[in-house]
Parts: structure tokens; sequence; C-alpha cells
């Protein structure tokens, strides 16, 4: 997970500005974006759509049926 600071955030892993784009552990990174205090920019895997594809079924076409006669 990569953050943004929102706010200036200085403790024992460092010093770092606000607007500064940060790495650290994700349990620290969730806490400061549930909180507020920081953005989460990490990179996100595209959606992609499953599309099944389409079953072409073969049928044989129709005969034409012929009238009866004389039964």
């Amino acid at each position: 997970m990569t953050i943004i600071l929102k706010t200036t955030m200085c403790g024992p892993l460092g010093s770092f500005q606000a607007g500064q784009r940060v790495d650290l552990d994700t349990k620290t990174e969730r806490d400061l974006v549930q909180g507020g205090y920081a953005t989460d920019v990490s990179p996100r895997l595209p959606e992609r759509a499953v599309i099944a594809p389409a079953v072409e079924q073969a049928v044989a076409p129709e005969q034409p049926q012929r009238p009866r006669r004389g039964r």
C-alpha cells in the first residue's frame, strides 16, 4: 500500500512532510488512511469484465413439409 500524507508526521519511523508519498508497514498505513491523515494511492489492478463466449450450435435447416395426397 502506498499513501500520501495529508499532515506532517514525525515518530520512530522518521519525519515526513504533508504531501509526501510514503511506503510504511500495512497496519500503520491502514490506520493513517482510516483516521483521515493520509490518502491511499496504491496502484489498483484494472477490473476486467468476464464475457462468456457465445456458443453457436449448428441446426439443420427445416425441411418443407409436402402435403400428403390420397390417404
